[in-house]
């Protein structure tokens, strides 16, 4: 269950960011790959925490507490220690591309 909740997540911040940007393209020039790295950006934590926590008491507040806890502890694993990595190689592929 954690790893469709995080799949849903991931594809939640992905419309919320392609969406927008393909829209605002039109308008201003975003570098390649500018969406990858924003979706791949967006960490989670303590506000996700906060609200789990605030949750009234009832039989599904600790399903969502130990969702909530997965989904911070991948966005702040894997989302955190691999986005250097990324927009690195990103930023690469960009340059070797206008490169002549």
């Amino acid at each position: 269950m954690a790893a469709a909740v995080i799949g849903l997540s991931l594809l939640a911040r992905a419309l919320g960011v392609w969406l927008p940007v393909t829209l605002l393209d039109k308008r201003e020039h975003f570098p390649p790959y500018t969406r990858r790295v924003m979706i791949w950006a967006g960490l989670r934590g303590g506000v996700t925490l906060a609200l789990a926590f605030n949750l009234p008491d009832n039989p599904l507040r600790g399903t969502f507490l130990v969702l909530s806890y997965a989904v911070v502890v991948f966005s702040m694993l894997m989302q955190g220690l691999t986005l250097p990595g990324l927009a690195g190689r990103l930023n690469a592929a960009a340059q070797a591309a206008d490169a002549p």
